[in-house]
């Protein structure tokens, strides 16, 4: 393993020892400064510089010295006194990189210098150095897109995996999240074993809030994409709040570029919360009678939650080879549009779910992939065209309007 010279500046803060024996574990080579003036003379030939003060005022100044002493090439980390977030602004307005606070975990330690050291070392690790080279955080906040029914059974994740994986085989740094706590699929769709599960990443504070560990906590799918399974057990699910779930799929969006999550049902409180932070939710709409039924409902109560919008969107996905009920009769009794249709493909879908393999890549020539491509274009901001969405299958009579009013 190749050593790493980090510059350790201490400042009366309480936090050096344990910074210094933690990164000396990792295989760091810590060199210790005793002030500001002592650090900026040695300088040179460092990765990373870690200011550990005893006030938040002498770790800001201490920043903005070694600031303009550095320039902008070497990241400085630097320990607040408290866990004050106000504390930890200061310190990144006063040009530090990332900022702890001073009750920090020791994972969070290790991984923030892991992914500051990628910035200022050869993106190829040399020969005989081991050690994973993280990726730097995209630089901008990515986009969270939702995806939700109002029933089981209307092909939500099937939709959701097959977005995310051709946004990820098209390059960008993609996640999916499950966050049917209850009964998510996502993980089996991928045949992909979940690190750590949604909820155990919720339940945790050092982790959810800190994109750099929620980044590390995801597993990986051969096709590039990041992927966070759903708990194993469903009755995980009522230990995690809508804020648990909120802090972490912020994290994810300051993790990756794009954020694809497979909500469930949109009639929870959790749910209700991500669409009202989705750039785009997609609500899946199945045309059986039950299904419409409940889409209604679901339309009525986003509505009076206030998080209805023109970034919600509807897909048409079709279970079965014959349906009753045409797109046009849905989109004038739902009074909505539907942006896509979903044809029916049952065997390569159920092939797809019980081999592992979505079926974009199990049948990448049917006519089920043609529109999930045009749902991933969607998904990315583009425009499939025109003449991209198949014609709506042929009407089939006007069953709708008197079962849907049915008591």
């Amino acid at each position: 393993m190749v050593s790493t010279q980090i510059l350790l500046v201490s400042l009366g803060g309480a936090a050096s020892e344990r910074i210094s024996d933690a990164l000396h574990a990792r295989g760091h080579d810590i060199k210790a400064a005793g002030g500001v003036t002592a650090a900026g003379r040695v300088l040179a030939g460092h990765s990373l510089v870690i200011v550990d003060a005893a006030t938040a005022g002498q770790a800001a100044d201490a920043c903005r010295k070694l600031r303009k002493r550095a320039g902008q090439g070497l990241p400085i980390l630097a320990v607040a006194a408290s866990d004050s977030v106000e504390d930890r602004i200061a310190l990144l307005e006063a040009g530090a990189d990332d900022a702890l606070g001073n009750d920090f975990d020791i994972r969070e330690l290790e991984a923030i210098v892991e992914a500051l050291l990628s910035r200022s070392q050869p993106a190829s690790p040399e020969a005989g150095d081991d050690r994973p080279r993280p990726e730097a955080l995209p630089s901008h906040p990515g986009r969270v897109i939702v995806f939700g029914a109002a029933k089981g059974g209307a092909g939500t994740t099937t939709l959701a995996v097959n977005a995310a994986l051709l946004l990820a085989r098209a390059g960008g740094s993609v996640a999916i999240a499950d966050l049917d706590l209850h009964h998510g699929q996502v993980a089996t769709h991928l045949n992909v074993a979940g690190r750590h599960s949604t909820a155990h990443l919720a339940r945790d504070e050092h982790v959810a809030a800190n994109p750099h560990l929620v980044r590390q906590a995801a597993a990986r799918h051969p096709s590039g994409l990041s992927v966070f399974a759903a708990p194993a057990r469903p009755d995980e699910a009522a230990l995690i709040t809508v804020d648990d779930v909120v802090q972490l799929v912020g994290s994810m969006r300051r993790a990756f570029n794009t954020v694809v999550i497979d909500a469930g049902s949109v009639a929870g409180s959790r749910a209700m919360a991500l669409i009202a932070i989705a750039d785009r939710s997609y609500v899946v709409v199945t045309p059986d009678i039950p299904g419409l039924r409940a889409v209604q409902g679901a339309i009525d109560t986003m509505s009076d939650a206030g998080v209805l919008g023109e970034q919600t969107a509807y897909v048409l996905n079709e279970p079965h080879a014959h349906g009753a009920i045409d797109q046009s009769d849905i989109e004038r009794h739902l009074s909505v549009r539907i942006t896509l249709r979903v044809p029916h493909d049952g065997e390569s879908c159920m092939r797809a779910v019980n081999e592992g393999e979505p079926v974009s890549e199990l049948a990448p020539r049917s006519p089920t992939t043609a529109a999930l491509r045009r749902l991933a274009m969607l998904v990315a901001g583009e425009e499939p065209g025109e003449d991209a969405e198949p014609e709506p299958a042929e009407r089939r009579g006007g069953l709708l309007g008197g079962l849907l009013r049915r008591g």
